[in-house]
């Protein structure tokens, strides 16, 4: 399976920006986030480690007032945090071989109970959003029951997933999780 993580160029969109290019193997310095092993952009800023793409220290179901956790419990989800504007952190999934495909099991949640709320959209390979999920600061889990059939897609199209800062930027960090599967293949 092959993913791309990168910030958007566009507000709310999913347009293509550098991909992030610094990996760290080690967890956040802001310890609010439980995330380790994650990708963010090189560069002198003050935000430095923001935004960020990595992987979730806590496993699901068992973080301090998480609720409504989906199955599987116990996974570590994929997490992301939005820069400070209105452009999205995205995580692309590269499709693999050509045929159809359905993406299903939306789910997301914020990890801290400070600031508002984020969105977290899904985007077909045109880059058009076929779902979003405004999740709030309660760190509830907000799931989609939808199966969403994209069609035929070829080898190398792309399906998008981005968390957004929804307006607010304060403590934005929030797992994700999805499906993407190939219809009889």
């Amino acid at each position: 399976m092959s993913l791309e993580v990168y910030e958007s160029l566009d507000d709310n969109g999913v347009q293509r920006g550098p991909l992030l290019d610094e990996f760290i193997a080690t967890t956040h310095y802001e310890p609010f986030n439980k995330v380790g092993t994650y990708w963010t952009e090189r560069h002198p800023a003050a935000n430095r480690g923001y935004p960020y793409v990595g992987k979730s220290l806590i496993p699901r179901g068992s973080d301090e007032r998480e609720m409504a956790a989906p199955p599987p419990n116990g996974v570590l989800d994929l997490q992301l945090h939005p820069p400070q504007r209105d452009h999205l952190i995205v995580t692309v999934f590269i499709v693999p071989v050509d045929g159809p495909y359905v993406v299903y099991d939306l789910a997301a949640r914020r990890l801290s109970d400070g600031g508002a709320t984020a969105v977290y959209t899904i985007s077909n390979a045109g880059g058009s959003i076929i779902s979003s999920i405004q999740v709030g600061h309660d760190r509830t889990w907000v799931r989609d029951p939808k199966l969403y059939a994209l069609g035929p897609l070829h080898a190398g199209d792309r399906i998008y997933f981005g968390v957004g800062r929804d307006g607010d930027y304060a403590y934005d960090a929030t797992e994700v999780s999805f499906a993407v599967a190939l219809v009889n293949p």
